[in-house]
Parts: structure tokens; sequence; C-alpha cells
């Protein structure tokens, strides 16, 4: 039994100490190129930094100032089941009758907003689960946030990527009450700047947190070498917070992260084999900086249709890496690495969160003491459907699936029913069964909003 595969066994090599001396070189040695003039020189006017050319480099002095302190506790799961939510990033759904992928319009992004909806206060969920895009570019996002809060309870401040149109989310977010709150990305490799920072400088006094994180690909936007690619992975979410600290905001909070590549198409290649590696490993690096492990976006992959990739790739890397201790999974529904929403696709890796939950709870010996009587039960009747013992336990052992059906050839010929047209009914109906929408005087103070940004920004 010794000789048993763990998850953590696939790599007991990876030394998060030997990353942390590489990110923290990378910074002194290197630095981060930050090309807007105004910020190398407001980074510099601290005597902190060390200013070459348009990278700014971090001393070591500094880097012992803000740099974290490892953390001996160890990560556990944070809850014994799934949460499953769809991620908020795609531009397009997939057409549940016609299997066509078109661009997010009004109709379906309130329709699979309400399917997220119908699942709250469930270990099932999500926000928007995409972006509108039949509407005038400035408006997307504004009009997008006000179909989150007008059909979803999970409603709260998005990412904004524009300043231009930070203004008017912020006016939707007070009439909701909402925090706001913004991230700046380090583009790898290693270069702050970009639209989320600016949004960041310009509104800094609005935001109680704000985040940094960064997505280098090994290969490609990062060496493929993993020492090094961890290297610099957490030098850009650590350098990042070290130039918005000397920039003047105090509660910053970072993310570390690193995906894998594809020597096919040189995006991201969720849902691979490598994708699991790059998992296990941030669950290191997070625990050693006493960051949560939590989300892990194994239900994201590279398939752009429901089917055999899409179904493998979701349940694989997803069961292993809850196996391994994750429990909080994004990309419900997202097909297309994050581009595609499928309302099918949803309910198909609601029915795989259900099957790995089984398996997360366990199996539990409930002993009988009279066994002889048992089995002459079963004898007399010839089978033991109908015993008691089975009658009163089956419901607790048996996990009883919704889509994946476990008939015999005849049953299954019978029924007919494709998986998908199955999947898209019980959406179907979810949707139009959910009849929530936002309190009447809250709707009244969104809708003049929009109806004076759709006539000042068109």
């Amino acid at each position: 039994m010794d000789n048993l595969l763990s998850p953590w066994k696939l790599i007991a090599g990876f030394d998060v100490k030997k990353i942390d001396g590489i990110a923290q070189m990378i910074l002194e040695k290197v630095g981060l190129k930050v090309p807007r003039e105004d910020i190398r020189e407001k980074l510099s006017s601290t005597g902190k930094v060390k200013i070459e050319g348009e990278r700014v480099l971090i001393p070591e002095g500094t880097l012992g100032e803000f740099w974290p302190q490892p953390q001996k506790r160890k990560s556990t799961p944070e809850r014994k089941n799934l949460y499953i939510y769809a991620s908020e990033w795609p531009l397009f759904f997939l057409d549940p009758e016609s299997l066509e992928i078109r661009p997010f319009d009004r109709e379906h992004l309130i329709a699979y907003t309400k399917l997220l909806d119908s699942y709250f206060g469930t270990d099932i969920g999500g926000t928007c689960p995409g972006r509108l895009q039949d509407v005038p570019p400035l408006l997307r996002e504004i009009e997008t946030y006000y179909i989150l809060c007008r059909y979803s309870r999970s409603a709260r401040f998005p990412l904004v990527g524009d300043e231009n149109i930070f203004d008017w989310m912020r006016r939707i977010a007070e009439v909701m009450g909402h925090e706001l709150y913004t991230s700046v990305f380090v583009f790898s490799p290693l270069t702050f700047y970009g639209n989320s920072l600016n949004v960041a400088l310009k509104f800094n006094e609005l935001f109680q947190t704000v985040g940094i994180a960064s997505m280098p690909i090994l290969g490609i936007s990062a060496p493929l070498e993993w020492n090094t690619a961890w290297g610099q992975a957490v030098a850009e979410s650590i350098g990042g917070y070290i130039l918005l600290r000397l920039l003047g905001f105090d509660n910053v909070v970072y993310d570390i992260s690193i995906y894998p590549g594809s020597m096919e198409s040189g995006a991201v290649a969720f849902g691979s084999p490598e994708h699991l590696f790059c998992i296990l490993t941030r669950a290191k690096v997070r625990e050693f900086y006493g960051l949560s492990w939590n989300p892990a976006e194994t239900m994201l992959t590279t398939a752009i249709l429901p089917g055999p990739q899409a179904s493998a790739e979701k349940s694989a890397l997803t069961a292993i890496a809850a196996l391994a201790g994750c429990r909080v999974i994004e990309g419900a529904g997202t097909l297309g690495i994050d581009e595609i929403f499928s309302p099918q696709q949803f309910m198909i890796d609601v029915e795989i969160k259900g099957y790995i939950d089984r398996i997360l709870e366990g199996f539990e010996i409930v002993e009988e003491s009279n066994s002889l009587e048992l089995i002459l039960e079963g004898i007399k009747d010839g089978h033991f459907l109908a015993t008691p013992w089975t009658s009163s336990h089956w419901r607790k052992y048996y996990w009883l699936p919704q889509l994946f059906h476990q008939l015999k050839l005849p049953q299954r010929l019978a029924k007919r029913e494709d998986i998908l047209a199955e999947a898209w009914e019980k959406a179907r109906k979810r949707i139009e069964e959910n009849s929530y929408e936002l309190e009447v005087s809250k709707l009244k103070e969104l809708d003049k909003i929009l109806k004076r940004a759709r006539r000042e920004l068109i």
C-alpha cells in the first residue's frame, strides 16, 4: 500500500524555499519594467528603489522591509464538498438549440444569469456568466453590471478595465451598496503597467483593498524551467505588491499563480495534465506565503463544445485536485478557455460535482450484527433489492445521477433522449422557475443611471 500514488507525490521534489530565493534575486537584479515615467519618478522619490532605464530594481533592504514572512501553518480543505462556479469572463455563449457560438446578447445573458442565480444559497453558483457584446463598447461593462445587479442575488462589484467608465460603475455600486474593488495585473514577463494599474492609481482613494496578480505561462511568457518560472511568478506578484505599497496603497492583497501553455496554439492549456502540476505546485507556494489554496480553475478547458474533451478534462483534473484538498472550483459551464458559456455544459458540470462529492464523502462502514439474517432475507426473495437493509441504506450509499443515467441497453434505447437535450431541458426549467428580480426602489435608480449613460456615452 505504501507504493500507492498520492497527488502530492507528483511534485515531491518541488522546493518553495528555492523559489523564494530566486524571486528575490530577480527583483534585485532584473526588477520590473515600468513604462510610465511619472510612476518611475514617484517610486524613485521614495529612496527605496533603483531606476535603470524603464526598469525598477528593488534592493535587498527594501525587500527585507516588505517581503512576507513564510508561514508555518498547514493548509487544509476549507469545506467538505466542492463549491463550483461559472467564470464571469466569456464574451460568447453556445446556443443550446443550434450549438452555434454567438456573442452574448441581452436575452441570453439575462437567462443564464438567472440560471446561476437559481442555485443561490447552495454550493453551486456564480454571478453573471459573461459580458454583453450587442451594445456599443463603452456601454458593455455598464450594462453587464446592470444585468448582474438586477437578476443575481450574488451581485458584487466587478473588475473594471476602463478608467473612462469607472465613475458610471461606481454610481451603480453606490445604489447596490457594493464595496469597490480592483486588481492590478502585472504583465508577464515582469512588466508593471496597463489599464488595471491606471484604474487603481486614478481612483485609489475609493478602494479599501487593491489586489495584485499576474498570469505567467510556462514556456511562453515565463521560462519552461519550473523553479525559474515560479521565481518569476512570485517576483511579479510580490514585486507588484511592493511597488503598490510604495505608491501609497496601504491594503494590498496578492495572489500567485502560474499556468501551462500550449505549444499548438500559444494560449493557456487549461485542462491539460500539466495544469494539474501547476495547481499542485501553486498550492505549495500559496501555503508557503500564507495564502488560501482556492480557487482552482480545474473546470476550465480548451474544448469549445460540450462533449468528450470538455467532460474528460473537467472531471479528471477536478477529481484529482479535490483529492489533494482543493474545494473551490472555477469554470462551471465555461468552455474555450474562458470565452464561451454553455448552459448544457453547466448542467453537466453540476453532475460532475455530484460524482466527485460522493467520492469525497468516503466509504462509511455501517455494520449489522446479524449477518446471517441479512443473507437469509436475500435468499428468500432471490435478491436483496427488497430487504429492509437495502431500502433504508441505499440512498445514503449510492449517488443518484441526474444526467449520467445508469441504464441497461434496452432502457437506454427506450429513453432515446440525448444528454445535451436533457441538460438543456433541466437548465431551461430552472431559468423559467427563477422569478428573482431586484427590488423596485433600487431598480428605478439603476434605470436612471443606465438611461443617462446611454445618452452621454453613445
